[in-house]
């Protein structure tokens, strides 16, 4: 496999500003045989120094919190501290196809972590709390 790593710029504007969402992509390649040659872009959300400088390649993404009343889940607020694991499990029962398609995005892009978050509102980012698991055990 081959790798390469690039800085990737996108821009989304609103009314009042320009956020610049920053994200690093990595292209690999892989031999399917007979003369069949994929190259995907992935995307990593984020890089930080391992315990011995290595770099490593992080995919992070965030669970937004609405009414649990609708979905017959638990309230994160309530639980997310002493029920971390019910709250992952709830939000793997509703959004099973989303889990999924990050979860093979971390593994396509070869990132060595996955962290979820859990925010208060898709508008004021405030993070409640934040689960890591290293992708391989996924």
């Amino acid at each position: 496999m081959v790798f390469f790593a690039c800085k990737v710029f996108s821009c989304v504007k609103t009314d009042a500003y320009q956020v610049v969402a920053r994200i690093v992509s990595r292209y690999r390649k892989w031999d399917l045989g007979n003369g069949v040659v994929l190259v995907c872009r992935c995307e990593h959300d984020g890089i930080m120094l391992g315990p011995n400088g290595e770099k490593q390649f992080l995919t992070i993404k965030a669970f937004n919190e609405w009414d649990s009343r609708f979905s017959g889940g638990i309230e994160w607020r309530t639980k997310i501290d002493v029920q971390r694991g019910a709250v992952l499990a709830t939000e793997l029962k509703n959004n099973s196809c989303k889990l999924s398609k990050w979860t093979v995005q971390a593994i396509l892009a070869c990132s060595d972590y996955i962290k979820f978050g859990y925010s208060f509102s898709d508008i004021i980012h405030l993070i409640l709390s934040s689960y890591d698991k290293v992708h391989r055990h996924v």
